[in-house]
């Protein structure tokens, strides 16, 4: 250890503050406390168990602590003693300082005339707008106007205010154009730290102020409330009720924050989706996960700033992505919802792989018990058998399910999602067991019948042979015609066809078609699905185009021209795509092969393959595929692979 650590080590051991020792010699002992100095033994234990003791301790350290320090007080302490901060990271000084930049723009301006001057669309308009829409849910016919009628009519008056809103936006004012073009031209980081210190600094803004009114709201009202408790009714209470809803209407015109901004841009884009040709829409993937409002919003206003007002269709297009987005999928615009929707998508992730993981083992154990039952050494399957079959494959699965959830960096987060992702693995265990139990017991049966068939053939042949004998003594004698002798065997035949059928029910047909509708719909999750599903042209091929199917991964939109990016490129995602497609195919030719019957978990096979060449993209790529490839890469695949299938189960059941 050199002077300084030395140094450092003797002030702490020596200070009146308490120390927090983690000793690497100790195992997992209970914190030892003599005096102020606390040791944690840290040998043999995992970090999150260490974090939650250290978390718990300093805790209830604090508790017993009075000092109050200042953020900048902190800061200077973290740098004394080595640590990096966020703060003097270039990234974080830069975003200050644009961040700063942009709040001395709105200082400014009056605090309570901020949203009317420099937010215009959140006002009277949007207000009325809203009205407006609440209306189309409570049609009523008025007068000699129908329901349809007063639909209209609410519609064309929503347009209006959309209108007027257009109108209010354009040009954009220098806080929209700075505040959006900044965004646009740093780095994730940076814009992350922008919009913390954005939030920051117009919370402070507002804050001192809001205080006061509220303060004054209080004491108005106490007033007011006094007077009416001793029924005093007076010209002076009127004027006091009046000074009320001023100051109501002040603390409301004040508070001003991040969200104010965002939903600024909700709004320009929303009135330009209404007032522009929509034949330009680009659909993008779930740009709003990363909430920092990136890419082609941002491009778009950073255009518009630099030529005329004739871009307004250019900007709608680009803007429209990012709020369609938003629609969708519920978004609200708050850094915790936004982490917590990064954490969702991984743990998606993993739990795709998980319930892959069960059903290609089951998958498997279904071939093997096929196999016996067909080799005649498997006359019963119980739903124990068939737990114990799966039992190790399972528990490593719940093993690496509780562990996921237990020392994933983002575990405060997962904990919320961990019950209902626990059951839903378990109730697909349990459909799982239940389905392959049931196609085994259906398949025993089957080679049951084909046993008695066998059985009794040498048994239909002496009948069909006693039958004829008997037909033709019947017909001695008769004179009859080749025709009439054929007719009168015909009957014999089918008579006796007829006594033969009396065996057992024909397999449950399943419908091939249904199922991959249901597993498509089930694993996309996207409204209008089911419908694109039914509407898919049955032989079509599939064709990779570049601006519907790749996207950039730097602003996580679209590519918008093939010449975007180069040849090679395109060739490399070409690659990708036909090896899936040759591997899908080859998998089914080895099925059909091996005599497999269908199954569902063969769609579940095909999705897994896609998603495998979705992955296989390096990740240092400008490019990555997008969602609406995997879309209809899956559905090309299913629709193709669904005829084979079909015949896949036509011929086992033969």
């Amino acid at each position: 250890m050199d002077n300084r650590g030395k140094k450092l080590l003797q002030d702490l051991w020596q200070s009146q503050r308490p120390l927090v020792c983690l000793l690497t010699e100790k195992e997992n002992t209970a914190a030892g406390q003599v005096s102020k100095t606390i040791t944690i033994g840290i040998k043999n234990r995992n970090e999150a168990e260490v974090m939650d003791q250290l978390t718990k301790t300093i805790g209830e350290l604090l508790q017993g602590s009075n000092p109050c320090f200042s953020l900048e007080t902190c800061v200077d302490k973290a740098r004394q003693h080595g640590f990096i901060v966020d703060a003097d990271q270039p990234a974080c000084v830069t975003a200050k300082a644009k961040a700063k930049e942009l709040v001395e723009l709105l200082k400014k301006e009056k605090l309570s005339e901020i949203k009317s001057k420099l937010l215009p669309l959140q006002g009277k308009l949007w207000y009325q707008w809203c009205q407006k829409d609440k209306e189309l849910t409570r049609l009523q016919e008025k007068g000699n106007k129908s329901i349809e009628h007063h639909r209209s009519q609410i519609e064309s008056e929503k347009k209006a205010i959309r209108r007027k809103q257009l109108d209010k936006a354009f040009p954009l004012n220098p806080l929209m154009k700075s505040f959006l073009g900044f965004l646009h031209a740093q780095p994730a980081d940076t814009k992350k730290y922008f919009l913390q210190w954005m939030k920051v600094f117009m919370d402070e803004l507002s804050c001192g102020r809001l205080e006061e009114l509220r303060r004054d709201y209080h004491e108005l009202h106490s007033k007011i409330l006094s007077r009416k408790k001793y029924h005093e009714k007076s010209r002076a209470n009127v004027e006091l009720l009046s000074r009320l809803d001023v100051l109501s209407d002040e603390i409301n015109d004040s508070s001003i924050g991040l969200e104010h901004l965002l939903r600024e841009v909700g709004q320009i884009y929303e009135a330009l989706e209404l007032n522009c040709k929509k034949d330009n829409f680009l659909k993008m993937p779930e740009i709003a996960a990363e909430q920092q409002l990136k890419s082609k919003i941002l491009q778009a206003a950073k255009n518009l700033s630099q030529c005329s007002i004739l871009r307004f269709s250019s900007l709608k297009d680009r803007i429209g992505d990012l709020w369609n987005a938003l629609l969708n999928e519920n978004f609200v615009f708050s850094f915790k919802n936004s982490l917590e929707i990064a954490v969702y998508r991984k743990l998606e992730t993993a739990f795709s792989q998980w319930t892959w993981r069960l059903r290609s083992h089951i998958l498997d154990v279904q071939m093997r018990l096929d196999n016996k039952i067909r080799n005649g050494d498997l006359q019963n399957v119980t739903r124990e058998h068939l737990e114990g079959l799966v039992r190790e494959t399972s528990d490593a699965i719940e093993k690496e399910v509780e562990n996921y959830f237990r020392e994933d960096k983002d575990r405060e987060t997962l904990v919320q999602w961990k019950s209902s992702t626990e059951l839903k693995l378990k109730e697909l265990k349990k459909t799982l067991l239940h389905e392959t139990k049931k196609k085994c017991e259906n398949l025993i049966e089957l080679q049951n019948d084909k046993n008695k068939l066998v059985a009794r053939k040498l048994e239909y042949e002496d009948e069909l042979l006693r039958r004829s004998q008997e037909l033709a003594v019947s017909l001695k004698g008769k004179s009859l015609s080749e025709r009439e002798l054929k007719d009168n065997f015909t009957l014999v035949w089918n008579k006796w066809i007829a006594d033969v059928s009396h065996g057992p029910n024909s397999p449950e047909q399943v419908d091939i078609d249904k199922e991959i509708e249901d597993v498509l719909g089930e694993h996309f999750k996207e409204s209008g699905i089911h419908a694109r599903i039914r509407s898919f042209p049955r032989g079509r091929g599939f064709y990779l185009d570049p601006e519907k199917h790749i996207m950039k991964k730097k602003h996580l939109g679209y590519v918008p021209h093939l010449k975007s990016f180069s040849n090679a490129g395109v060739i490399n995602f070409q690659h990708i795509t036909d090896n899936i497609i040759a591997c899908v195919k080859a998998n089914i030719s080895k099925k059909e092969e091996e005599k497999q019957d269908y199954s569902r978990n063969f769609i579940y096979e095909i999705l897994n393959e896609v998603q495998n060449g979705v992955n296989s993209v390096p990740s240092n790529a400008t490019c990555t595929f997008n969602r609406e490839y995997s879309m209809d890469l899956s559905l090309y695949l299913c629709r193709m692979a669904a005829g084979r299938f079909k015949t896949m189960h036509k011929k086992f059941q033969k």
